[in-house]
């Protein structure tokens, strides 16, 4: 019976680390994505090369919304529009 109960112990410990580390590698690409999207949106707002695209982010958002607009609302609601510039920079 005991080792029975040591050995289920054992698995648990074993998947509850497995788990850990997948949890570990989940944030560690949330995090990579966060920095390339901040990244972006930095050289959109700052960067002379991309003056044209940064004007046709403007246009579409100035449909709604105020320029510049916060990088949360860029990201929750232009996140499809902003990708696209992004591809077109990314060479």
């Amino acid at each position: 019976m005991a080792y029975v109960v040591t050995s289920y112990l054992g698995l648990l410990t074993y998947y509850i680390h497995k788990l850990v580390t997948l949890l570990h590698v989940i944030l560690y690409s949330v995090t990579l994505l966060y920095d390339s999207i901040i990244l972006y949106y930095t050289i959109l707002y700052d960067c002379e090369f991309v003056k044209q695209e940064r004007n046709k982010l403007k246009v579409e958002t100035l449909r709604s919304q105020n320029w510049p607009v916060s990088k949360d609302t860029l990201i929750n609601k232009y996140t499809k529009f902003f990708f696209k510039i992004c591809r077109q920079l990314t060479p």
